[in-house]
């Protein structure tokens, strides 16, 4: 083989390399979809390293803050998928009492509507806050959804008129990641017709659009 050849041989090969697509996709808090569960654990270990996550009794979870005195709590859990991460939820609690009946639920693949608009159940921060907050941040990185689904479940207890719904703000295909902003409360009326209370919760899902999780290797006893 003469230089020419060898030299178009290795530019072939530079090409072909830079062409394979990296499945990897930075989300929340630059935990990565697409990668290893055992890249993602560590990854986990150096945010609560650097403060960034926080691990007590109560769970693992990121603060946020509205003001100085009113804070609520962001907890990331990942889904696997052949070993690797293919989805990172990040559920809302407003108290950390809280956190893990979320995780609970989630292992449970039920959803728990432990979140509440009154004051007491809020900490005194009102439910539209928060709400508001996370898609602020949401539309500052990933601008205006492109749909939004709202859904009315059914009757959950009829006799109390509870009521349960789903609002899902989607922003499809961020370089290959899905987002959805899942809402579900349930306004409680009383007898008198007032509807005085909300439960619900709040969770934001990010997940590899099927394109690029049908390129995911497959890689076994990565853990």
């Amino acid at each position: 083989m003469n230089i020419k050849s060898l030299l178009i041989c290795i530019c072939f090969l530079i090409i072909l390399v830079s062409c394979k697509e990296n499945p990897e996709r930075e989300v929340f808090l630059g935990m990565k979809l697409g990668t290893s569960i055992s890249n993602y654990n560590k990854y986990a270990e150096s945010l609560i390293e650097n403060k960034k996550l926080l691990r007590t009794s109560d769970g693992i979870f990121n603060i946020k803050e509205i003001n100085e005195f009113q804070e609520y709590y962001l907890i990331p859990y990942a889904i696997q998928s052949d070993t690797l991460i293919s989805e990172i939820r990040v559920l809302v609690a407003d108290r950390r009492s809280e956190i893990q009946k979320f995780v609970d639920e989630e292992n449970r693949n039920s959803s728990y509507l432990g979140l509440g608009e009154s004051v007491y159940d809020w900490n005194n921060i009102a439910y539209t806050e928060i709400e508001s907050q996370l898609l602020t941040d949401l539309q500052d990185k990933y601008g205006s959804p492109d749909f939004i689904d709202s859904t009315k479940v059914g009757d959950e207890l009829s006799l109390f008129s509870i009521v349960l719904y789903t609002n899902v703000m989607v922003w499809e295909d961020r370089n290959g990641v899905d987002i959805n902003f899942v809402k579900r409360y349930s306004p409680y009326i009383d007898p008198t017709g007032e509807n005085n209370q909300t439960s619900g919760s709040l969770t934001i899902i990010y997940r590899l659009n099927e394109k690029i999780k049908a390129k995911l290797p497959i890689r076994e006893n990565d853990f």
